[in-house]
């Protein structure tokens, strides 16, 4: 099961999962936005930690890296994701615990 923040016709994000543990045992290991253009995920102090662009399938797959493919410490991440379809800046916290 994965962290999902899909973007419905009206571009509310929802979530059943707020917490990812990015420890490859293939549950919750990742965050996945669907129906983005932009996903841009933020520490604490409003650092940019990683940028992210869709795949040809229109998914965003955030590992819980930077964007030099490095893991970030576990803790609180703000993100900001845009619509694909509106433009809608949607923003919201996810918890990476190690």
């Amino acid at each position: 099961t994965y962290s999902v923040f899909p973007f419905n016709t009206q571009a509310i994000p929802t979530t059943q999962q707020r917490f990812v543990t990015p420890n490859n045992d293939g549950v919750n290991d990742s965050v996945i936005f669907v129906n983005v253009r932009e996903v841009k995920v933020y520490d604490l102090n409003y650092t940019e930690v990683c940028t992210q662009q869709p795949d040809t399938s229109g998914i965003i797959n955030w590992g819980c890296a930077d964007n030099n493919d490095n893991a970030v410490p576990p803790g609180a991440y703000i993100y900001k994701a845009v619509s694909k379809n509106t433009g809608e800046v949607v923003v919201g916290v996810v918890v990476v615990v190690r």
